[in-house]
Formats: C-alpha cells, structure tokens, sequence
C-alpha cells in the first residue's frame, strides 16, 4: 500500500503526474497549486521522508518528472503562459530552473524523438502550433535547442501524446483541440529522408471540446489507440487504431537547397549505423565520428563529392578498425563553410 501524508491545499489545482519521481520505489504525486503559484509534489511513503516539497515557480499548465540529461535522477519540465521551463536535478530538492523557450505554452511531452537515446520536450504553445526542442543536454547542464515547428493549431490546443501510431518503432505526436474539436496526429519522419513530421491527419468528428487525450493499447492487438475526453458533451471516447500509414506527397527528384546531415539510423545501433547526406553543390566533403570527449574516432570520408544524396556505413571502429566501446559518438559533417553534427548512441 502506498502512504502519504495529509496536506491542507488552498485554491484550485490540477495533478499533472503521478509517478516515482525520486526513484524511491514509491509513486508520488506531482501537482500545481494555481494561488501559490508553486509546483508540488507529494511523498509516497520515502524511507526517513515522508511528506511533500515544493519548487516555487509560474503556475504550471502542465509539468511531469523525467531524467532529461541522462544521470540517473529525475529533473522537472512544467509549461506556463511565461513559458516552458526545465528545473534541473542537482540532488533530490535541489533544482537550478532554466528556461527552455518564452513562448505561452498549455501543455507538453517528452520522447525520444530523432532517436539519439535521450528525451526531447513536445510542447504545445497556447493557439498557434506544436513544436519540439531537440535535447542537448550533458551530464553537467540542461541544454535544449530552438524550437522546431511539428504543425500549426488555431484552435485552442489543451493536450498531446507522443506514442508510436503506426508500428515502426518512433515515437509520432497527437493533439486535441478543444474549440475545433479535432483531434491530429503527425507521423515521425525524423530518421527519414524527409527528416520532418509529417502532414496532418484528422480524426471524424465525434466529441465536443476535447480538453484531453492519453494513449495504450486498449484492446491487447498490438498498436496504440486513443482515448480523448471532451467537456462539452461530457464524453470519454476510445479511438481504436486500425491502421495508420504514412500520408506521403509524390517523390520528386530535386537538388538539395542547403547541406543537410540526416539523423543516423539505427539510432541506438550495435554493430553499425547508416549516415545519410545532402550535398547541395560540388565541394569537398569531410565526415568523421567523434566521442563524447570531442576526440577523433574515426575519418569516414575526407574527399571531393557531386552534388547529392550520400549514405556512408559506420561500423563501429576506429581509425585502427578496432572496436570502439559503448558510448554517446558525433557524426561531424563539413561541406562549402559549413558544419552540422548529429547524435549516435553505440550501445554493445
């Protein structure tokens, strides 16, 4: 049985997360308290602690506990009309609060989404669109990149999942719209040539004002369906997947307009992994695997190339064709100026 202590609570306030936020081996309850404008959360019986903590913040439209840089304790991402911020965990109750974008935000995820083996945040901002921040955080500090549109919402977004629709083993987004009572979801293509999420797909028309949505497997077939829940008509509606395929346009043959480094795939990988590549124009071309430490591992191609589209294998070696160990490595291209890196995890 789990034990929490009692808490007298004033005003309104809304459960965000009920999960071991402090890998205690307990649930706690993590909740925003709209007076106090604080972010709470409260002890499932925790050994020699139990009772509940706080970190004084903007009221949190929403926020959820996740190990964002990879350290083994969890840190704290919350959405609010001031923005989206992550709270980093410097030890159990310590947190150093750093922002992530400025824009009014309602609601957020968290999913690995280009494959790198850490989390990336989804954020809904309130009445414009659906975006996602690719993590760049190290062992040392929180460090996220700008945010990257997925799609445009106008219609008063209130929540979203990440979750795998269609069975291809990346993590693809939906959203709710409570004034236009729709319900969108977008295919992962990041690991792909299109390196984007794609078109928008729209479910029937069915609930009014959908204000929430969550994802599993309801009826034990082996995809994600759906369940949204709308405020005008009172509804829990179940949506079940029956199969969703990618909505592709035509492929047409074009030039690159600009360098472009594909994320690598598989991503995490054990032996190798696959490097794809835009060349825009003619030029020199440098692609080398770097570690974590900023050292070389190994030079995959230093040579003049045509303008195109390149795919380079890494099969895990050295520049002594030794075996590297497990490991966060650097995909460092380098063509006309111009230098981009992408992520890989080797894990043996």
């Amino acid at each position: 049985d789990q034990n929490f202590s009692a808490e007298n609570i004033t005003g309104a306030l809304r459960v965000r997360q009920i999960k071991d936020c402090n890998h205690d081996g307990d649930l706690d309850v993590l909740y925003g308290s709209y007076v106090d404008n604080r972010l709470n959360w409260l002890d499932g019986n925790c050994g020699n602690y139990t009772g509940y903590g706080w970190l004084p913040t903007v009221y949190a439209n929403s926020a959820l506990s996740a190990d964002m840089d990879n350290d083994g304790v969890d840190d704290m991402l919350l959405a609010a009309s001031q923005g989206v911020f992550a709270l980093e965990n410097d030890g159990w109750r310590i947190h150093t609060q750093r922002s992530i974008n400025a824009t009014s935000s309602v609601a957020l995820a968290v999913a690995d989404l280009d494959g790198d083996g850490d989390l990336d945040p989804l954020v809904v901002e309130s009445f414009s669109g659906l975006v996602w921040h690719e993590n760049l955080s190290t062992s040392d500090s929180l460090h996220f990149g700008p945010a990257q549109e997925i799609g445009a919402l106008s219609q008063d977004p209130r929540d979203l999942v990440a979750a795998d629709l269609d069975g291809d083993g990346d993590p693809d987004v939906a959203v709710v719209s409570r004034n236009g009572d729709q319900l969108v979801w977008q295919l992962n293509r990041l690991a792909e040539l299109e390196a984007d999420f794609g078109p928008q797909s729209f479910a029937p028309a069915a609930g009014d004002g959908y204000t929430l949505l969550r994802s599993g497997d309801l009826d034990g077939d082996g995809d994600i369906d759906l369940i949204t829940i709308s405020d005008g008509d009172d509804q829990l509606i179940w949506w079940e997947n029956t199969g969703i395929t990618a909505v592709r346009e035509p492929a047409v043959q074009t030039r690159a307009r600009s360098l472009a480094l594909l994320p690598v795939v598989p991503n995490p990988f054990n032996p190798s992994t696959t490097v794809q590549f835009e060349l825009p124009v003619a030029g020199q071309v440098r692609l080398a695997v770097y570690n974590a430490a900023g050292q070389l591992v190994r030079t995959l191609l230093d040579e003049n190339r045509a303008a195109g589209e390149y795919s380079v294998l890494w099969e895990g070696l050295n520049e002594s064709n030794a075996p590297v160990a497990s490991g966060l490595y650097l995909l460092r291209l380098e063509a006309g100026g111009e230098v981009l890196v992408r992520k890989a995890v080797l894990l043996r």
